[in-house]
């Protein structure tokens, strides 16, 4: 596909890159259909939702476009660039998702099907990702806060196939596996970038008119940071360096996991990278930790953890020593940078936020009294 069909900026953009994939064959696309455009783009990539309407039929069909924004900028943080072949990675992912089925048929529909990628001719990188279209399903989030309940299996359910792709990732990928440099770039956001750039931070949300975030951050920074910071560069040194590592998603939060017929699929791995497996279990059991208190229901840190550990132990026949408590940890930074970062939980209010970083505080500092 040429370059210039890969700049991607506008809704029309993308409906002419779309019609180019009609004519090879790509896209079955009724000639003749209309077509509904959806922004849908996250922090990180531009996206859109194409709706064909087949106005004779009324038959309907959906494709989901993404794309890296000029120069490897974010599509909402303009002024933050991450590497340009992150969707290269993704792919990786969602490739390497389809090889695990063929061990694994539970993971059958870990990722959403794709349909095609893009590349760049003279640099190879993939510009342009053609997935399949979800909706109407929801995501977990989506699910909590309009009040639709989550089973229970779901829950474990997600467990076990995290832990059968970690598994078959840890026994089936190179020792030696290139690392993502956009999800090297990304996890100090999760970990030290709270506490290292408190001010910068503090800035942003007097810009917002939120400076009830800064109070907050202010107070928690003064109680906390000290004790902290060392773990949080503690755990961002030791990503790599486990005995057990695997191909973590990178960025598994609730947004991230659509549910449907109860079953689990993930989106968006473009921040996927080979390292410890407590970054995508600490993160899931973070955003189940404040969906809980932000939706009228819990969901089950523990039959989560128990599905994934009960799996990890039947395919390997052990679990990583650190795992349990590296989770909690990593929850407790992915809750604190939630409310205190940059990718903020806009579903949070005051009190809410306040009660979680005192959570995410004793989940780093009590995780043996946590387990307990």
């Amino acid at each position: 596909m040429a370059l210039r069909m890969l700049k991607l900026e506008t809704d029309e953009d993308f409906i002419r890159f779309c019609a180019g994939l009609r004519e090879t064959g790509i896209l079955n696309i009724p000639d003749e259909a209309g077509v509904l455009v959806d922004d849908i783009s996250g922090n990180i990539n531009r996206v859109r939702r194409l709706l064909f309407i087949d106005d004779f039929t009324g038959s309907k069909q959906g494709v989901v476009i993404k794309t890296v924004p000029e120069n490897g900028c974010l599509e909402r943080y303009p002024n933050i660039r991450f590497p340009e072949d992150r969707l290269s990675f993704e792919y990786q992912y969602f490739r390497l998702a389809e090889e695990a089925a063929e061990t694994h048929e539970e993971l059958a529909h870990w990722v959403p099907g794709l349909w095609h990628a893009a590349k760049d001719s003279p640099d190879g990188l993939i510009r342009a990702l053609v997935l399949e279209d979800l909706t109407p399903a929801l995501t977990l989030q989506a699910h909590v806060l309009r009040r639709v309940a989550v089973p229970e299996t779901f829950l474990t359910d997600l467990g076990c196939k995290l832990a059968l792709f970690h598994s078959w990732s840890a026994q089936n990928l190179e020792p030696h596996t290139p690392s993502n440099p956009s999800a090297a770039m990304n996890r100090p956001f999760v970990l030290t970038h709270p506490f290292e750039q408190a001010e910068t931070l503090g800035n942003q949300w007097a810009m917002q008119d939120e400076c009830w975030r800064n109070r907050l951050q202010d107070s928690f920074m003064r109680q906390f940071r000290e004790a902290l910071l060392p773990q949080a560069r503690l755990l961002l040194s030791g990503f790599r360096d486990e005995g057990f590592n695997v191909l973590t998603h990178g960025d598994l939060h609730a947004e991230s996991i659509f549910i449907i017929s109860d079953n689990p699929v993930v989106i968006d791995a473009e921040l996927c990278d080979v390292g410890a497996a407590w970054f995508d279990t600490g993160m899931v059991l973070a955003h189940f930790r404040m969906l809980s208190v932000a939706g009228n229901q819990r969901l089950s840190a523990e039959s989560f953890l128990k599905a994934y550990c009960d799996t990890l132990d039947k395919e390997i026949g052990i679990i990583p020593e650190n795992l349990i408590k590296n989770t909690f940890q990593l929850a407790g930074f992915e809750i604190i940078r939630r409310i205190l970062g940059v990718a903020n939980m806009p579903y949070l209010d005051q009190q809410s936020a306040k009660d979680l970083l005192e959570v995410a505080a004793h989940y780093v500092l009590e995780s043996s009294e946590v387990l307990s």
